[in-house]
C-alpha cells in the first residue's frame, strides 16, 4: 500500500463513529441507507486486516517508490523504514505532512 494512502485512509476511522451516531438518530426506514457506508468500511477494514496479517505491513516510499516494512505509531500514524531514504513518518496536526529522517 502506498504510504500516502495510509496517511489519508487512517482518518476514515472517526467517520464510522459519525455514521453510527447517524444511525441512532435516523428513522428505521432510513437506517438501511445509512448502514451501507458502514458495511463497506467494515469490509475494507477486514480485508486490509487479513492482508496485513499474512504479508505484514509493507508501504511504498513516497519519495523513491521502494517498498519497505512499516509500523503504526502510538497516535495511529504510519511510519516506515526505507533503505534509501531512512525513516518516513507523518507529522502535523492531522498527520498530513510526510517527512523523511536520515
Amino acid at each position: 500500500m502506498p504510504f500516502r494512502w495510509m496517511a489519508f485512509l487512517r482518518l476514515l476511522g472517526p467517520l464510522t463513529f459519525f455514521i453510527t451516531a447517524a444511525m441512532m438518530i435516523c428513522r428505521p426506514a432510513a437506517r438501511g441507507l445509512v448502514a451501507i457506508p458502514l458495511v463497506v468500511l467494515g469490509a475494507a477494514g477486514a480485508l486490509l486486516g487479513l492482508v496485513f496479517l499474512f504479508t505484514g505491513v509493507r508501504f511504498r516510499c513516497p519519495f523513491c517508490r521502494r517498498w519497505g516494512p512499516g509500523t503504526i505509531e502510538v497516535k495511529g500514524r504510519p511510519r516506515m523504514e526505507c533503505a534509501a531514504c531512512g525513516t518516513i513518518r507523518c507529522e502535523g496536526f492531522l498527520g498530513f505532512r510526510i517527512v523523511k529522517e536520515p
